[in-house]
Protein backbone atom coordinates (compact mmCIF):
# COMPACT_ATOMS: atom_id res chain seq x y z
CA UNK A 1 0.00 0.00 0.00
CA UNK A 2 1.12 3.66 -0.18
CA UNK A 3 3.31 5.10 2.38
CA UNK A 4 1.30 8.30 3.38
CA UNK A 5 -2.62 8.34 4.82
CA UNK A 6 -4.08 8.25 1.68
CA UNK A 7 -5.33 6.78 -1.40
CA UNK A 8 -4.39 7.43 -4.70
CA UNK A 9 -7.19 9.43 -6.37
CA UNK A 10 -7.30 8.41 -10.39
CA UNK A 11 -9.58 9.95 -12.64
CA UNK A 12 -11.18 8.13 -15.20
CA UNK A 13 -12.25 9.87 -18.71
CA UNK A 14 -15.08 8.44 -19.94
CA UNK A 15 -15.02 9.28 -23.27
CA UNK A 16 -18.47 7.61 -24.37
CA UNK A 17 -16.78 5.46 -26.86
CA UNK A 18 -17.36 2.19 -25.74
CA UNK A 19 -14.52 0.12 -26.22
CA UNK A 20 -11.90 2.71 -25.09
CA UNK A 21 -14.34 3.41 -22.13
CA UNK A 22 -13.21 -0.50 -21.34
CA UNK A 23 -9.82 -0.13 -21.63
CA UNK A 24 -9.53 2.98 -19.11
CA UNK A 25 -11.96 0.97 -17.01
CA UNK A 26 -9.49 -2.29 -16.86
CA UNK A 27 -6.60 0.28 -15.91
CA UNK A 28 -8.95 1.33 -12.83
CA UNK A 29 -9.36 -1.94 -11.84
CA UNK A 30 -5.35 -3.06 -11.59
CA UNK A 31 -5.18 0.74 -9.81
CA UNK A 32 -7.79 -0.28 -7.40
CA UNK A 33 -7.03 -3.62 -6.83
CA UNK A 34 -3.19 -3.36 -6.54
CA UNK A 35 -2.87 0.32 -4.76
CA UNK A 36 -6.27 0.86 -3.07
CA UNK A 37 -6.80 3.41 -5.38
CA UNK A 38 -9.74 6.11 -5.54
CA UNK A 39 -10.90 6.26 -9.17
CA UNK A 40 -13.82 8.53 -10.02
CA UNK A 41 -15.40 8.70 -13.80
CA UNK A 42 -15.64 12.26 -15.55
CA UNK A 43 -17.59 12.23 -18.71
CA UNK A 44 -16.29 13.81 -21.34
CA UNK A 45 -17.90 13.63 -24.63
CA UNK A 46 -16.15 15.36 -27.27
CA UNK A 47 -18.82 18.55 -29.21
CA UNK A 48 -16.61 20.44 -30.99
CA UNK A 49 -15.62 19.57 -34.88
CA UNK A 50 -13.75 20.81 -37.82
CA UNK A 51 -12.08 24.48 -37.76
CA UNK A 52 -14.00 25.38 -34.12
CA UNK A 53 -12.44 22.34 -32.79
CA UNK A 54 -9.30 22.95 -33.95
CA UNK A 55 -9.04 26.70 -32.64
CA UNK A 56 -10.22 25.09 -29.21
CA UNK A 57 -7.13 22.62 -29.03
CA UNK A 58 -4.78 25.71 -29.77
CA UNK A 59 -5.71 27.13 -26.76
CA UNK A 60 -5.16 24.25 -24.87
CA UNK A 61 -1.40 24.75 -24.15
CA UNK A 62 -1.80 28.56 -23.67
CA UNK A 63 -5.09 29.11 -21.58
CA UNK A 64 -4.21 30.50 -17.80
CA UNK A 65 -4.38 27.10 -15.90
CA UNK A 66 -7.26 28.50 -13.56
CA UNK A 67 -9.59 28.67 -16.76
CA UNK A 68 -9.50 24.58 -17.82
CA UNK A 69 -12.72 23.43 -16.51
CA UNK A 70 -14.34 26.52 -18.69
CA UNK A 71 -12.50 25.38 -21.56
CA UNK A 72 -13.35 21.69 -21.35
CA UNK A 73 -17.15 22.34 -20.87
CA UNK A 74 -16.73 24.26 -24.14
CA UNK A 75 -15.09 21.33 -26.17
CA UNK A 76 -16.92 18.71 -24.47
CA UNK A 77 -20.88 17.57 -23.27
CA UNK A 78 -21.47 16.75 -19.76
CA UNK A 79 -18.39 17.49 -18.22
CA UNK A 80 -18.75 17.68 -14.78
CA UNK A 81 -15.33 18.72 -12.95
CA UNK A 82 -14.73 16.34 -9.26
CA UNK A 83 -14.04 18.62 -6.18
CA UNK A 84 -10.58 17.23 -5.03
CA UNK A 85 -7.20 17.20 -7.43
CA UNK A 86 -6.47 14.00 -8.56
CA UNK A 87 -2.92 11.99 -8.48
CA UNK A 88 -3.48 10.85 -12.00
CA UNK A 89 -5.53 10.57 -14.74
CA UNK A 90 -6.41 7.65 -17.08
CA UNK A 91 -7.60 8.22 -20.62
CA UNK A 92 -7.89 6.82 -23.76
CA UNK A 93 -9.24 7.73 -27.29
CA UNK A 94 -7.50 10.88 -29.26
CA UNK A 95 -10.98 12.77 -28.31
CA UNK A 96 -9.86 13.51 -24.72
CA UNK A 97 -6.70 14.00 -25.41
CA UNK A 98 -7.23 17.83 -24.71
CA UNK A 99 -8.73 17.18 -22.00
CA UNK A 100 -6.44 15.27 -19.64
CA UNK A 101 -3.80 17.68 -21.46
CA UNK A 102 -5.88 20.73 -19.50
CA UNK A 103 -6.53 19.33 -16.28
CA UNK A 104 -3.00 17.87 -16.42
CA UNK A 105 -1.36 21.76 -16.31
CA UNK A 106 -4.37 22.80 -14.05
CA UNK A 107 -3.36 19.99 -11.31
CA UNK A 108 0.20 19.71 -12.25
CA UNK A 109 -0.57 15.48 -12.14
CA UNK A 110 0.81 12.99 -14.56
CA UNK A 111 -1.36 11.18 -17.25
CA UNK A 112 -1.65 7.82 -18.43
CA UNK A 113 -2.92 7.15 -22.05
CA UNK A 114 -4.12 3.69 -23.78
CA UNK A 115 -3.22 3.84 -27.42
CA UNK A 116 -1.25 5.25 -30.03
CA UNK A 117 0.11 8.52 -30.04
CA UNK A 118 2.88 10.16 -31.76
CA UNK A 119 5.06 13.56 -31.36
CA UNK A 120 3.92 16.20 -29.79
CA UNK A 121 0.41 14.46 -27.92
CA UNK A 122 2.53 11.51 -27.24
CA UNK A 123 4.80 14.08 -25.33
CA UNK A 124 2.11 15.24 -23.34
CA UNK A 125 1.74 12.21 -21.11
CA UNK A 126 3.70 10.64 -18.63
CA UNK A 127 2.95 7.01 -20.08
CA UNK A 128 1.57 5.52 -22.85
CA UNK A 129 0.55 1.85 -22.83
CA UNK A 130 0.70 0.89 -26.46
CA UNK A 131 -0.41 -2.24 -28.58
CA UNK A 132 2.49 -1.75 -30.88
CA UNK A 133 5.83 -1.51 -29.86
CA UNK A 134 6.61 2.35 -29.87
CA UNK A 135 10.44 3.81 -29.60
CA UNK A 136 9.56 5.92 -26.54
CA UNK A 137 10.84 6.32 -23.44
CA UNK A 138 7.12 6.90 -21.83
CA UNK A 139 5.89 4.00 -23.44
CA UNK A 140 4.68 0.54 -22.49
CA UNK A 141 3.71 -2.14 -24.40
CA UNK A 142 0.65 -4.38 -23.16
CA UNK A 143 0.43 -7.84 -24.14
CA UNK A 144 -2.99 -7.48 -24.96
CA UNK A 145 -5.69 -4.37 -25.31
CA UNK A 146 -6.80 -4.09 -22.02
CA UNK A 147 -9.92 -5.32 -21.60
CA UNK A 148 -10.45 -6.27 -17.77
CA UNK A 149 -11.44 -9.61 -18.89
CA UNK A 150 -9.72 -12.33 -17.08
CA UNK A 151 -9.48 -16.62 -17.40
CA UNK A 152 -11.50 -16.76 -13.78
CA UNK A 153 -13.98 -14.17 -14.29
CA UNK A 154 -15.21 -15.45 -17.19
CA UNK A 155 -15.33 -18.72 -15.60
CA UNK A 156 -17.46 -17.39 -12.84
CA UNK A 157 -19.80 -15.40 -15.85
CA UNK A 158 -20.32 -18.92 -17.15
CA UNK A 159 -21.20 -20.52 -13.93
CA UNK A 160 -23.86 -17.76 -12.89
CA UNK A 161 -25.30 -17.75 -17.02
CA UNK A 162 -25.72 -21.81 -16.79
CA UNK A 163 -26.11 -22.63 -13.05
CA UNK A 164 -27.40 -26.11 -14.21
CA UNK A 165 -24.13 -26.89 -15.96
CA UNK A 166 -21.85 -25.16 -18.53
CA UNK A 167 -22.44 -26.87 -22.11
CA UNK A 168 -20.12 -29.08 -23.06
CA UNK A 169 -18.68 -29.85 -26.72
CA UNK A 170 -19.57 -25.82 -27.99
CA UNK A 171 -17.47 -24.07 -30.24
CA UNK A 172 -18.17 -19.80 -29.95
CA UNK A 173 -18.97 -17.11 -32.70
CA UNK A 174 -19.07 -13.75 -31.61
CA UNK A 175 -20.10 -11.80 -34.60
CA UNK A 176 -19.95 -7.67 -34.95
CA UNK A 177 -21.08 -5.99 -38.03
CA UNK A 178 -19.65 -2.85 -40.31
CA UNK A 179 -17.54 0.03 -39.08
CA UNK A 180 -15.47 2.40 -40.51
CA UNK A 181 -13.29 0.03 -41.60
CA UNK A 182 -15.08 -3.16 -42.35
CA UNK A 183 -17.81 -3.94 -44.96
CA UNK A 184 -19.49 -7.41 -44.71
CA UNK A 185 -21.94 -8.62 -47.90
CA UNK A 186 -25.29 -9.81 -47.11
CA UNK A 187 -24.08 -13.05 -49.10
CA UNK A 188 -20.85 -12.88 -46.70
CA UNK A 189 -23.13 -13.61 -43.83
CA UNK A 190 -24.85 -16.33 -45.21
CA UNK A 191 -21.40 -18.16 -46.41
CA UNK A 192 -20.68 -17.78 -42.63
CA UNK A 193 -23.57 -19.08 -41.58
CA UNK A 194 -23.10 -22.06 -44.24
CA UNK A 195 -19.56 -22.73 -42.95
CA UNK A 196 -20.84 -22.80 -39.54
CA UNK A 197 -23.51 -25.26 -40.22
CA UNK A 198 -20.63 -27.38 -41.90
CA UNK A 199 -18.38 -27.30 -39.16
CA UNK A 200 -20.90 -28.46 -37.16
CA UNK A 201 -22.11 -31.27 -38.82
CA UNK A 202 -18.16 -33.09 -39.82
CA UNK A 203 -16.77 -32.12 -36.00
CA UNK A 204 -19.97 -33.26 -34.39
CA UNK A 205 -20.21 -29.79 -31.86
CA UNK A 206 -22.95 -26.77 -31.57
CA UNK A 207 -22.43 -23.39 -31.47
CA UNK A 208 -22.83 -20.41 -28.93
CA UNK A 209 -23.51 -17.45 -30.55
CA UNK A 210 -23.59 -13.84 -29.90
CA UNK A 211 -24.10 -10.83 -32.05
CA UNK A 212 -23.67 -6.86 -31.23
CA UNK A 213 -25.01 -4.11 -31.88
CA UNK A 214 -23.50 -3.78 -34.94
CA UNK A 215 -25.03 -6.68 -36.49
CA UNK A 216 -28.41 -5.05 -37.25
CA UNK A 217 -31.73 -7.38 -37.35
CA UNK A 218 -31.53 -7.69 -40.79
CA UNK A 219 -28.30 -8.92 -40.67
CA UNK A 220 -29.30 -11.37 -37.73
CA UNK A 221 -32.48 -12.45 -40.42
CA UNK A 222 -30.23 -13.85 -43.03
CA UNK A 223 -27.90 -15.73 -40.18
CA UNK A 224 -31.29 -17.41 -38.73
CA UNK A 225 -32.62 -18.22 -42.17
CA UNK A 226 -29.47 -19.93 -43.18
CA UNK A 227 -28.05 -21.86 -39.68
CA UNK A 228 -29.26 -25.07 -38.93
CA UNK A 229 -31.37 -24.56 -35.48
CA UNK A 230 -29.85 -28.28 -34.80
CA UNK A 231 -26.50 -26.95 -34.78
CA UNK A 232 -27.08 -24.12 -32.03
CA UNK A 233 -26.75 -24.49 -28.65
CA UNK A 234 -27.60 -21.58 -27.51
CA UNK A 235 -27.79 -17.84 -29.24
CA UNK A 236 -28.14 -13.98 -28.11
CA UNK A 237 -29.71 -11.66 -30.74
CA UNK A 238 -28.97 -8.40 -30.10
CA UNK A 239 -31.80 -7.05 -32.54
CA UNK A 240 -34.53 -9.26 -30.66
CA UNK A 241 -33.17 -9.42 -27.33
CA UNK A 242 -29.85 -8.01 -26.36
CA UNK A 243 -28.67 -9.86 -23.22
CA UNK A 244 -25.23 -9.95 -21.36
CA UNK A 245 -23.22 -13.28 -22.01
CA UNK A 246 -20.23 -12.78 -23.73
CA UNK A 247 -17.66 -13.41 -21.10
CA UNK A 248 -19.48 -16.76 -20.83
CA UNK A 249 -20.02 -17.69 -24.12
CA UNK A 250 -15.99 -17.38 -24.38
CA UNK A 251 -15.46 -19.70 -22.00
CA UNK A 252 -17.57 -22.16 -22.60
CA UNK A 253 -16.55 -22.66 -26.21
CA UNK A 254 -13.46 -25.11 -27.21
CA UNK A 255 -12.80 -22.69 -30.26
CA UNK A 256 -13.98 -19.33 -30.35
CA UNK A 257 -14.07 -16.97 -33.57
CA UNK A 258 -14.56 -13.40 -33.31
CA UNK A 259 -15.23 -10.93 -36.62
CA UNK A 260 -12.04 -8.57 -37.59
CA UNK A 261 -14.36 -5.54 -36.92
CA UNK A 262 -13.57 -5.34 -33.06
CA UNK A 263 -10.27 -5.17 -31.71
CA UNK A 264 -12.33 -5.15 -28.01
CA UNK A 265 -13.84 -8.44 -28.99
CA UNK A 266 -10.93 -10.27 -30.24
CA UNK A 267 -8.28 -8.86 -27.26
CA UNK A 268 -11.38 -10.42 -24.86
CA UNK A 269 -10.86 -13.64 -26.46
CA UNK A 270 -7.72 -14.14 -26.58
CA UNK A 271 -7.76 -12.56 -22.51
CA UNK A 272 -9.36 -15.90 -22.04
CA UNK A 273 -8.50 -18.67 -24.26
CA UNK A 274 -4.96 -17.90 -25.28
CA UNK A 275 -6.29 -17.81 -29.34
CA UNK A 276 -8.78 -16.05 -31.08
CA UNK A 277 -9.70 -17.21 -34.39
CA UNK A 278 -10.67 -14.04 -36.74
CA UNK A 279 -12.99 -14.01 -39.67
CA UNK A 280 -12.84 -11.50 -42.41
CA UNK A 281 -14.82 -10.18 -44.92
CA UNK A 282 -13.66 -9.36 -48.56
CA UNK A 283 -13.81 -5.43 -47.58
CA UNK A 284 -11.74 -3.75 -45.12
CA UNK A 285 -10.12 -0.58 -45.72
CA UNK A 286 -6.70 -0.51 -43.52
CA UNK A 287 -3.29 0.34 -44.69
CA UNK A 288 -0.42 -2.14 -43.22
CA UNK A 289 0.78 0.91 -41.27
CA UNK A 290 -1.98 1.79 -39.10
CA UNK A 291 -2.12 0.83 -35.45
CA UNK A 292 -5.09 -1.34 -36.40
CA UNK A 293 -3.19 -3.60 -38.49
CA UNK A 294 0.06 -3.31 -36.71
CA UNK A 295 -1.54 -5.12 -33.75
CA UNK A 296 -3.33 -7.68 -35.75
CA UNK A 297 -0.35 -8.37 -37.34
CA UNK A 298 1.23 -8.87 -33.86
CA UNK A 299 -0.66 -11.18 -32.35
CA UNK A 300 -0.77 -13.63 -36.02
CA UNK A 301 2.99 -13.43 -35.81
CA UNK A 302 3.02 -14.30 -32.04
CA UNK A 303 0.19 -17.22 -32.46
CA UNK A 304 -2.59 -15.54 -30.76
CA UNK A 305 -4.79 -14.64 -33.85
CA UNK A 306 -5.42 -17.16 -36.46
CA UNK A 307 -7.08 -15.70 -39.50
CA UNK A 308 -10.19 -17.02 -41.87
CA UNK A 309 -12.18 -15.87 -44.33
CA UNK A 310 -15.62 -15.42 -43.68
CA UNK A 311 -16.77 -17.92 -45.59
CA UNK A 312 -14.13 -20.64 -44.52
CA UNK A 313 -13.63 -21.06 -40.88
CA UNK A 314 -12.05 -24.59 -41.60
CA UNK A 315 -8.89 -24.20 -41.25
CA UNK A 316 -6.86 -25.25 -37.90
CA UNK A 317 -3.89 -24.72 -36.14
CA UNK A 318 -2.75 -24.81 -33.18
CA UNK A 319 -4.49 -23.22 -30.14
CA UNK A 320 -2.56 -20.98 -27.74
CA UNK A 321 -1.87 -21.56 -23.73
CA UNK A 322 -4.45 -19.40 -21.56
CA UNK A 323 -1.88 -19.69 -18.84
CA UNK A 324 1.01 -17.70 -20.97
CA UNK A 325 -1.48 -15.17 -21.65
CA UNK A 326 -2.26 -14.62 -17.86
CA UNK A 327 1.69 -13.90 -16.89
CA UNK A 328 2.24 -11.49 -19.67
CA UNK A 329 -0.79 -9.86 -17.95
CA UNK A 330 0.42 -10.41 -14.71
CA UNK A 331 4.02 -9.16 -15.12
CA UNK A 332 2.19 -6.41 -17.40
CA UNK A 333 0.43 -5.02 -14.80
CA UNK A 334 3.27 -5.49 -12.09
CA UNK A 335 5.17 -3.33 -14.38
CA UNK A 336 2.52 -1.10 -14.48
CA UNK A 337 1.91 -0.51 -10.87
CA UNK A 338 5.57 0.38 -10.24
CA UNK A 339 5.93 3.27 -12.78
CA UNK A 340 2.44 4.56 -11.64
CA UNK A 341 4.03 4.87 -8.66
CA UNK A 342 7.10 6.43 -9.37
CA UNK A 343 5.06 8.99 -11.27
CA UNK A 344 2.89 9.77 -8.00
CA UNK A 345 5.61 10.08 -5.24
CA UNK A 346 3.91 12.61 -3.46
CA UNK A 347 1.24 9.72 -2.90
CA UNK A 348 3.75 6.88 -2.33
CA UNK A 349 6.70 8.71 -1.14
CA UNK A 350 9.46 7.64 -3.94
CA UNK A 351 11.25 9.26 -6.28
CA UNK A 352 9.76 9.84 -9.62
CA UNK A 353 11.42 8.52 -12.73
CA UNK A 354 9.45 8.56 -15.70
CA UNK A 355 12.02 8.74 -18.42
CA UNK A 356 13.25 4.95 -17.62
CA UNK A 357 12.46 2.31 -19.98
CA UNK A 358 9.36 -0.82 -19.37
CA UNK A 359 10.78 -4.10 -18.67
CA UNK A 360 10.68 -6.57 -21.37
CA UNK A 361 7.24 -7.72 -21.37
CA UNK A 362 7.18 -11.61 -22.38
CA UNK A 363 4.61 -12.59 -25.03
CA UNK A 364 3.51 -16.20 -25.61
CA UNK A 365 4.86 -17.92 -28.17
Amino acid sequence: MNNLDRHLKVWLIDSTLPGHTQQVDAIGRVLRRELGAECEWIRAKLRLRGSIRSMAKSLVDVIPAPLAPLLAKAMYWGVKIPRDKPDLIVSSSTHTVSFCRLFARQHGVPTLFLGELHPPRSQWFDLVVVPVPMEMPNAMLAPVLQTGQTQAAAKEAAEKFWPEGIPANCWTMIIGGNGKSHTYQPDEWKALAESMNQLAKRHGFKWLISTSRRTGVANEAILKATLDPASIQEAIWWGDQPKKGLAAFIHAGDRVFATRDSLTMISEVIAIKGTADVVYPADFRLSPETAYERYLKRLKDQGLLIPHPIGNCEKSAQQGDPAQIEIAQRQFEEELVERVKALCPRVFGVDADTSRQPQANPTPQ
